[in-house]
């Protein structure tokens, strides 16, 4: 689901801008797109019986349990996701006040794109992962496993980047069009 998702939305991305003028509706519309197709591939493996049971046994009391029960959660993960976006933001706030609106675009585009082979790395490996960790955890082996896998993250990593890094100025004018050089 997620690599179909972001093979989507880069897919639209990419050729919208090649055959018509993208715009931020552009964006938009390919991050809507990747996620309707992304909930399609998700609900493809959903049993129809497992639907009906977990609709039967639900009730409004029980969530509304449970939601106070986990009420935290929320207060905690707003501001870890605000602290952690904020570095990004602020970087695309500088560079356009101060570098102009094209070297911005170069920019993000060259980061979207160095992005693109840890962020499907990273997300196979850690829905993967989570519930071996989880056991090695409760078995206190969970410091060797990490070691373990982030050898192995290095390693697979390592190859995309090389690639990126020796081909990117070929690459990026021919996938993105000759405006995009410098971006490459």
């Amino acid at each position: 689901a997620k690599i179909s998702e972001n093979v989507c939305n880069k897919t639209i991305t990419i050729s919208a801008g090649h055959l018509v003028n993208a715009s931020a509706g552009t964006l938009i519309y390919s991050e809507l797109v990747s996620q309707l197709l992304k909930c399609l591939v998700l609900l493809k493996s959903i049993n129809i019986i497992n639907v009906a049971k977990l609709y039967s046994n639900l009730s409004i009391k029980e969530v509304y349990k449970t939601a106070i029960y986990y009420k935290k959660f929320p207060i905690y993960s707003v501001w870890s996701e605000f602290f952690s976006r904020t570095p990004a933001l602020l970087i695309a706030f500088l560079t356009a006040k101060y570098f102009g609106q094209e070297l911005l675009g170069n920019y993000v585009l060259c980061v979207s794109i160095l992005a693109v082979p840890s962020t499907l790395i990273q997300n196979t490996v850690i829905e993967a992962f989570a519930p071996r960790l989880a056991m090695a955890k409760h078995n206190d082996k969970h410091i060797y496993l990490l070691e373990r896998i982030y050898g192995r993250l290095v390693i697979l990593s390592i190859f995309p980047f090389i690639a990126i890094g020796m081909f990117s100025e070929i690459l990026f004018p021919f996938i993105f069009g000759s405006k995009w050089v410098s971006a490459g």
